[in-house]
């Protein structure tokens, strides 16, 4: 079973007079890495969190993302306020009349594949209190969904497709982004490339009359569609209890973080094909890539006749920088080039745990070998066959589909009898991976003391014992992190969360756990609230982790907490929310 991600957040108050003075805060301590700032895709987002995670832990390096949309990445990168982006679709594109330029004049860039996946339909539907877990659908009937030609679960030709699952007469509602999106882009493409007619009439009668429609990362949400902002916001309303007949279009890894069922879509092959890691590496085995861009044709997952293959599987580019025009440097390339380097190689051994899959071996080499075109960056002796053994293992092993999964079967329910039997069945929960924090989980340090040079407020404590529950079949292990966003008085007064530090305390465990705390993180020497740095737990710092197979059970965690401050911070109650990771 694939693993579940669960985030929550515990509150942290400096509630003290925090005296003003003329000392200045000493300067943070130079580290090898320059940290750098990147935005863009959420389609993207999980595995780029785990990689920052994993980065800040093993290499003390910093690598801001927080994941605004592609649409946000690509124009933040043009106008130069980020050192890199990540999109799921190119510049150069018009949409709704208007062309996304490329900023090649201020800011030469190239495009590195670094992460593929599927496009998943996310679904929502209950029978009598039980939920519907094992739909199936034509390419042309998800069209339908998406365009206004079915508008209710007991359609004939949905009912046609699921002859062993009783669908009710109710409303079915499409959930879309509101936000310009990547994810929208893959959808509105493949309706454009494979259902042109239907998707532009579709577009026509909702506020897009200049045929064609093409592809858009703005929906044009019609009457009966809800919209909502950004991946989590889609798949949180799926997956809410007023989302009861409801479907949309959202990564695999965030279907699968929230435990709900995934349509079976059906390929060229003639087979029902549910979304995962394995079946976005086999159908992107079938595109081609154009050697001059790095831009993948997505035609070729769309028709793919491999049977294992999920036709709308697709990749999301790195957008870097080849030049060191403002804000880039060849320090900050450094660092970009060891993260994508990181990225391509020890991230991608686990990246189907996510939900996405790692690249093809030619994608692979594409974007190792563009990695030295960033200035100051290199590969630092990475194998390239190493790196795509997990897509060459995939390709070699990936199972081929039942029989029953062929288009027109009518396989399911108990088999046939020749003599009075029982006919046992049971079913297996996906599990989840939770974390739970106590009820009121706010936590007020003391009031910060000076220190013995008079050059520091300083203060300890103690974060609330957390328990991280894991029940998912496979037991295939977790780690949970913590980060930080700066502290706020709610007025126009910071303190950096860089300086907040903490030392992670193992409280117990269950038997045949492995938990192992993660290192003592140091808080920084009381850094300025716009200085930048990688102390604290301003970027994601493992608390506790097990190893693959060593996850099942209840571990019960801590951690001693210090916070420096410094001495020209003006008087409050500063605040801050740490928000918590378990994956």
């Amino acid at each position: 079973m694939a693993p579940s991600l669960r985030r929550t957040a515990a509150r942290f108050a400096a509630a003290a007079a925090i005296a003003s003075s003329l000392v200045a805060a000493a300067p943070a301590q130079a580290d090898v890495y320059v940290p750098i700032i990147g935005d863009g895709s959420s389609w993207a987002q999980n595995a780029i969190n785990q990689w920052q995670a994993d980065v800040a832990a093993a290499k003390n390096m910093t690598v801001n993302y927080p994941g605004n949309g592609s649409t946000v990445g690509r124009q933040s990168f043009a106008l130069g306020t980020i050192d890199f982006a990540v999109s799921d679709l190119p510049y150069g594109l018009t949409d709704s009349g208007a062309t996304d330029v490329p900023p090649t004049a201020t800011h030469p860039f190239k495009y590195l594949p670094i992460v593929a996946g599927t496009t998943a339909f996310m679904y929502h539907l209950e029978v009598n209190g039980q939920r519907v877990t094992n739909l199936r659908m034509t390419q042309g009937t998800v069209a339908k969904i998406f365009t206004g030609g079915i508008t209710y679960w007991d359609d004939p030709e949905l009912v046609a497709e699921n002859p062993q699952q009783p669908l009710p007469h109710q409303r079915l509602t499409p959930v879309v982004r509101s936000d310009g999106a990547g994810t929208t882009w893959q959808l509105t493409n493949w309706l454009a490339t494979r259902f042109a007619s239907q998707w532009d009439g579709y577009c026509r009668a909702n506020g897009r009359p200049a045929p064609p429609c093409g592809a858009t990362s703005f929906f044009p949400a019609g009457p009966g569609v809800v919209a909502l902002n950004a991946s989590i916001g889609v798949s949180g309303y799926v997956a809410s209890a007023s989302g009861n007949g409801s479907i949309t279009y959202v990564e695999e890894s965030y279907a699968r973080n929230k435990g709900f069922p995934m349509v079976k879509l059906a390929n060229d092959a003639g087979y029902y094909t549910a979304p995962s890691p394995q079946a976005a590496a086999v159908a992107l085995s079938q595109s081609s890539v154009d050697p001059a861009t790095g831009l993948v044709d997505p035609t070729g997952t769309y028709s793919g006749t491999d049977p294992r293959s999920y036709p709308l599987s697709s990749v999301s580019y790195a957008i870097v920088p080849t030049s060191t025009n403002e804000p880039f440097s060849a320090n900050k390339g450094q660092t970009l080039g060891d993260f994508l380097t990181y990225g391509l190689c020890e991230g991608a051994q686990h990246l189907d745990l996510l939900g996405y899959a790692p690249l093809p071996a030619n994608l692979t080499q594409y974007s190792l070998q563009g990695i030295p075109s960033i200035p100051g960056a290199s590969t630092r002796g990475a194998d390239p066959a190493q790196c795509a053994a997990p897509s060459t293992a995939i390709l070699a092993t990936a199972a081929q589909p039942s029989p029953c999964d062929r288009v027109g079967a009518t396989c399911g329910g108990p088999p046939t009898r020749t003599a009075p039997q029982w006919y046992i069945s049971t079913t297996i929960p996906p599990g989840m991976l939770a974390i739970t924090v106590p009820t009121g989980s706010q936590v007020t340090l003391p009031s910060p003391t000076l220190n013995d040079t008079a050059d520091l407020f300083q203060t300890t404590g103690r974060l609330a014992p957390l328990t991280i529950t894991d029940n998912r079949a496979g037991n295939p292990g977790w780690t949970l992190s913590g980060q930080i966003a700066d502290f706020s008085d709610g007025a126009t007064h910071s303190v950096n969360g860089q300086n907040l530090g903490w030392n992670p305390v193992l409280i117990d465990h269950s038997a045949g756990q492995n938990p192992v705390p993660g290192p003592t993180v140091a808080p920084a020497h009381g850094v300025a609230p716009n200085d930048v740095g990688t102390l604290g737990l301003k970027s994601p710092q493992v608390l506790v982790s097990t190893g693959s197979g060593n996850g099942l059970g209840t571990t019960h965690v801590t951690a001693d907490l210090s916070l420096n401050v410094p001495t020209t911070t003006v008087a409050g109650t500063y605040v801050a929310d740490l928000v918590l990771t378990a994956i």
